[in-house]
């Protein structure tokens, strides 16, 4: 599987399960383009579009860099199935890196829907 399209299931995949959570009725139309468009666009029931752009909050870069190598097969799963890793202050790592990927996203605009949400997909294995 090519990096692209894992990362676009791993998009698509947060977004069914936000529509599913909230109870929103929408099919999947497409992806957005890399350029101006949110990552996944769906048709709701009365016509219009609703774009969706995803972000994952991570603790820090390595725990994302240690995730993504997972997923992609470059590094196999540990022997045990357990990762150990220490954090200190995890709700503050994830709400900060939330808070970087919300001005981030809020920075850039949108075109290729009618309505735009933003989901930022919180990784916090340790929160409290």
């Amino acid at each position: 599987m090519i990096v692209g399209d894992l990362k676009k299931q791993h998009e698509r995949g947060v977004c069914d399960r936000l529509l599913y959570a909230l109870g929103v009725q929408a099919s999947f139309e497409r992806y957005g383009n890399e350029r101006d468009e949110p990552d996944v666009i769906y048709r709701l029931g009365e016509g219009s579009t609703l774009g969706i752009e995803v972000a994952t909050a991570y603790y820090d870069d390595a725990d994302a860099k240690a995730e993504w190598t997972l997923a992609r097969g470059v590094r196999p799963s540990p022997p045990d199935g357990i990762e150990a890793r220490v954090f200190r202050s995890p709700d503050d790592l994830l709400c900060e890196r939330a808070q970087q990927e919300l001005l981030d996203k809020c920075a850039k605009r949108y075109s290729g829907a009618d309505c735009v949400w933003f989901c930022i997909e919180q990784h916090g294995y340790f929160t409290l």
